[in-house]
């Protein structure tokens, strides 16, 4: 049959019979429907049907019982004994609140909603006509929630709020594993969200030594808690260090992160204060950690890593330079292929500086213990005489600081320390910061294949150090590598410290940002040259580096050998690159490739060492640079105390000299040659005091006004050689193109073009020759 509605839309009240057979319709669906929970009435609008108000209010019911249970397991069950305790259910059992439970046929009971309280039980069996109803799981659900709940459950992770209440739990078992939300409890409200929270495993006291990092003694049970570390990773905050300014030094547990054996330690980019030397193991990687080391006594060290030096042996021969085998029967006995050793003697390279002793780091590449033979991998690099002796080094290896920041109070002279890494191996620097540290931002001595890379550095210049990494002693093949200095007396400086000496080489600076070289923070060393060298070191080389607004040089080299290219340098307070051997042995430099501009003196200065020394140059190569506006002259070559050998001045663009494009004085040997020099107002080449120079191939042009040569030579020389130069003038006509002077002899000047000078002055000095020039 056909279910039909009118659905007339007539008003309430309606006499039309079509809107009462609707009405009679509308009303059977509401009452006796099963299907549905609404129905339209006459005018389209939803009503509840008989159906749907059931279902809703055993809806609302149903809530009321799972909200009713919450708030009992929330308040707790108790028993209705003493203290609690669950009783056996009897007759005349008096029970007070909803919350009390007593036990009967192996269940727990508690009072229903239906029951008025008090309630006084009548023995006539469970559950009493509605009165009672079971409790079911909730009782076990508030043991789990409670304090060692998890135990309950076979290999649950349990989980407890902080250390302290790890410690004190008297519910842990052996074997278990429990887990911490934070080492310090109230100490996570300081810091955004909880830190230092960590897995442990409960085993037998006495396991590890207690450091309260890795192990950890318990109060409450007996054992020991021992860390479970993630990846082999612990952060400092796991062994209880905390970050907070109000709070002071945190060095007991930084330390103990740092010696806990994991393999990573991080600090999760969190600043913490130490007032003692932190020092890291062997392989251990440090990242993610700034430490304030301010509360250090002056001459402290922020974090030092040190390899260990074994028993000096004396070395009974074979101490010549360039071999490979030396012979010393007691360290053969302990020696065996791969060790490093570290050879040393008594034996001074700069009589300059007392602590520049002789001595280098090798490895063995064979040992043979019944004669004392030891063949080493690399060729000696000195030859040594006075108490040679030979070192086997147990090296730091792998050690990686990473994103790592030290600073200090700024104080002037705290003499501190950032990183020390000493006797290491393959260990590195990289990303990290470091400011205020008045003595060196990271040493590195006695290490082999160390880097530092793409880091800060600030604000380091103590008088007589200031050093923003410092390679000491017998220290070789390592680099710093773009990085950025700002305000440090000595970005880089190769250094002599210890009374076993040692001389750093083959050391890598390249690619680095040099700003603002600072001056000295007191005494009469005044401003700071960029790039430092001392005189005790060999084959360092400064490659891509860029200086501006250095205090004094922008480079300057006193090695034996070095290699300096590609570097622009500007805006020195004094010159670009000064390169002097003061060393006691002679040695080799290349310049070349630099550009150099609006510096205060000279551009290039090169010349014999000035502390007594008698080393030179066995060659000097000066080329390819190009100088821009020197407050003073382009390139300067020797000394009037001392005479340099060797040089060539070779391709260099010098551009608009205050004074002198080249000059050379006091000086055997050398060359001057395809230069350009422009703009020179006072001579674009000079020679003083020398022989055997030959100036050839240069391009001179005199500034305009200018009086004096385009090349001069003067004072008292002979066999100089000043051949297919061009020599143009822009002003007074006064001004000569080549000139000797009346002590000159046994020179030539040949195949020379000058132009708007008064030509060629050849001087009377005996066997002179002018030929072939146009003038």
């Amino acid at each position: 049959m056909t279910d039909t509605r009118y659905n007339t839309g007539n008003p309430v009240g309606s006499a039309d019979p079509r809107d009462r057979d609707d009405n009679t319709k509308n009303l059977d669906e509401l009452v006796n429907s099963t299907n549905s929970t609404s129905h339209p009435d006459r005018q389209g609008v939803p009503r509840k049907t008989w159906h749907g108000m059931e279902q809703d209010f055993q809806a609302a019911q149903d809530d009321k019982e799972v909200r009713y249970q919450r708030f009992l397991l929330s308040s707790g069950y108790v028993g209705t004994g003493v203290s609690g305790a669950i009783e056996d259910y009897i007759a005349g059992i008096r029970l007070t609140d909803l919350n009390q439970i007593i036990r009967a046929d192996g269940e727990l009971w508690r009072v229903s909603a239906s029951a008025t309280l008090p309630y006084t039980t009548t023995g006539a069996g469970m559950p009493e006509g509605g009165k009672f109803k079971t409790v079911g799981d909730g009782v076990l659900r508030q043991e789990l929630a409670a304090a060692g709940g998890a135990a309950l459950v076979g290999g649950a992770l349990q989980l407890v709020d902080n250390v302290a209440d790890l410690v004190t739990a008297d519910w842990l078992k052996m074997g278990e594993i429990v887990s911490t939300n934070s080492y310090h409890g109230g100490y996570a409200a300081t810091v955004p969200g909880p830190v230092g929270g960590c897995k442990y495993l409960i085993v037998p006291a006495g396991t590890g030594i207690a450091d309260n990092c890795k192990f950890i003694d318990l109060l409450g049970s007996a054992g020991q808690a021992m860390a479970l570390f993630d990846d082999n990773t612990v952060d400092v905050a796991q062994a209880g260090a905390q970050s907070s300014d109000s709070l002071g030094s945190q060095h007991a547990a930084l330390q103990a992160a740092l010696d806990c054996g994991a393999g990573h330690v991080v600090g999760g980019g969190r600043l913490y204060k130490t007032s003692e030397q932190l020092t890291i193991p062997s392989g251990v990687r440090l990242s993610a950690i700034d430490i304030d080391m301010s509360a250090c006594a002056g001459g402290a060290t922020g974090v030092s890593l040190s390899g260990d030096y074994g028993t000096a042996h004396a070395v009974t021969s074979g101490g010549t330079r360039g071999t490979r085998i030396i012979t010393s029967l007691a360290a053969a006995q302990e020696l065996q292929d791969g060790d490093v050793v570290r050879l040393q003697s008594s034996d001074i390279y700069d009589a300059s500086n007392t602590n520049s002793k002789l001595g280098e780091l090798n490895i063995v590449s064979e040992v043979d213990a019944g004669t004392g033979a030891i063949t080493l991998k690399i060729p000696l690099q000195s030859t040594y005489i006075t108490g040679f002796q030979i070192v086997k080094m147990t090296m730091a290896e792998g050690n990686k600081f990473y994103d790592v920041g030290v600073f200090s109070s700024g104080l002037l002279e705290n003499t501190h320390t950032g990183i020390l890494i000493k006797a290491a191996s393959g260990c590195n620097v990289v990303n990290s910061a470091f400011n205020r540290l008045d003595n060196r931002a990271v040493a590195i001595q006695d290490s082999m294949y160390c880097k530092v890379k793409s880091s800060l550095f600030k604000e380091t210049k103590a008088v007589g150090t200031g050093y923003g990494v410092s390679f000491i002693d017998a220290t070789q093949d390592c680099s710093a590598s773009d990085c950025s200095f700002e305000d440090v007396r000595h970005s880089l400086s190769t250094n002599n410290t210890s009374i076993l000496g040692g001389i750093p080489r083959r050391i890598l600076f390249k690619g680095n940002s040099v700003t603002s070289s600072a001056r000295s923070s007191g005494g009469s060393m005044g401003g700071g040259d960029a790039i430092d060298t001392h005189g005790a070191a060999e084959e360092i080389s400064i490659i891509n580096n860029t200086v501006v607004g250095s205090t004094s040089y922008g480079i300057n080299i006193e090695c034996k050998s070095a290699v300096v290219k590609g570097n622009t340098i500007r805006e020195c307070q004094a010159g670009g690159i000064c390169i002097r051997n003061e060393s006691d042995f002679d040695g080799d430099v290349v310049c070349s490739g630099n550009r150099i501009e609006d510096v205060a003196t000279l551009g290039i200065y090169i010349y014999s060492g000035l502390r007594g020394t008698t080393a030179k140059y066995r060659s000097a190569t000066i080329s390819g640079n190009v100088i821009i506006r020197p407050g003073s002259m382009g390139i300067k070559v020797g000394y009037e105390t001392g005479r340099v050998s060797g040089v060539s001045v070779v391709g260099n663009s010098i551009y608009s000299p205050a004074s002198r494009g080249v000059l050379i004085t006091d000086a055997d040997d050398c060359v001057a040659s395809s230069n350009i020099i422009s703009n020179a107002p006072d001579f674009g080449v000079r020679v003083e005091n020398s022989k055997g120079i030959a100036v050839s191939a240069n391009a001179v042009s005199l500034a305009d006004g200018a009086e004096s040569a385009g090349i001069y030579v003067g004072g008292i020389g002979s066999s100089i050689s000043v051949n297919g130069n061009v020599v143009t003038s822009l002003g007074a006509a006064a001004a000569r193109g080549v000139q000797f002077s009346n002590t000159i002899t046994d020179s030539m000047i040949t195949n020379n073009i000058v132009a708007g000078t008064t030509g060629v002055q050849l001087g009377p000095g005996s066997g002179n020759i002018s030929a072939n020039n146009i003038e």
